[in-house]
């Protein structure tokens, strides 16, 4: 009975020891404080997109004349609105369509736009919208799509008014004109038919001369120079119902003579 009690103390003393040791184990132990990572989120852009900037043809090259480091920077790789007249459409080696904009300035069109540029000429106002590539010899404007056209306007001619013809019973048959050299003195005679009758008188005068006859079928003159010299004794028979001579002839001989016949 004493040895179960000393069995049984001992063996409480054992486990009194093993527990005091444990503990003194773990407390001595460092204390690991478990940390969690957060993912660090990506900041949100609350800027705004720019406005469109919008500008005359005139105005940006002007920009760039002035000041091309400015004008880059407020420009160059921006969304821009252009507005000019145009001084051509065409394409470059590459086929690709542009419009040239007055004061030095170049808006390239995909192809897929070119048969917006069709009926587009010289003089017309067109605005687009591109994008600025800075200026090498020209301000180069890309990827433009066109906006807006006004074209040009011809201005409307105002018609001539027409001249009221003179009727035809006004008019004489024929006209004798004695031209030339100003100043000559002539003498001559004229013999005309009307329907059976014929009508003959004797002329003379100076150039220059002229004589009217109406109701003719048929006529015939003969004029002579009455002096020497080669000065020009020139005759036409005109017919003014066409506006047309019906003959003519002419002498610088001296003392010439001119004979003309013929119906009307």
């Amino acid at each position: 009975m004493i040895l179960k009690k000393g069995m049984f103390v001992f063996v409480m003393i054992l486990l009194a020891v093993s527990i005091i040791g444990c503990s003194s184990e773990v407390s001595t132990k460092p204390q690991q404080t478990q940390q969690t990572s957060t993912p660090t989120s990506t900041p949100i852009s609350t800027s705004t997109p720019e406005s469109i900037i919008s500008v005359t043809a005139k105005k940006l090259i002007s920009d760039y004349d002035s000041n091309e480091i400015a004008a880059d920077e407020k420009y160059k790789g921006k969304i821009i609105t252009v507005t000019g007249e145009i001084d051509s459409v065409s394409k470059d080696i590459l086929k690709q369509p542009f419009i040239s904009l007055n004061y030095g300035c170049k808006a390239y069109f995909d192809k897929k736009y070119e048969k917006q540029l069709i009926n587009l000429s010289k003089g017309d106002i067109v605005t687009v919208q591109c994008k600025c590539d800075g200026r090498f010899i020209f301000v180069t404007l890309k990827d433009c799509i066109l906006i807006s056209t006004t074209l040009k306007t011809t201005p409307t001619s105002t018609p001539k008014p027409t001249p009221t013809p003179i009727p035809t019973s006004k008019l004489p048959d024929v006209i004798v004109y004695v031209e030339g050299d100003q100043g000559i003195k002539f003498q001559g005679s004229i013999m005309i038919i009307q329907g059976t009758k014929s009508v003959s008188k004797s002329v003379q005068g100076t150039i220059p001369a002229k004589y009217e006859f109406d109701d003719v079928t048929m006529i015939s003159v003969s004029f002579q120079k009455m002096s020497g010299g080669n000065k020009v004794l020139k005759v036409r028979i005109y017919n003014p119902q066409t506006g047309e001579d019906l003959v003519s002839d002419s002498t610088d001989v001296s003392y010439g003579l001119v004979v003309l016949t013929t119906q009307t």
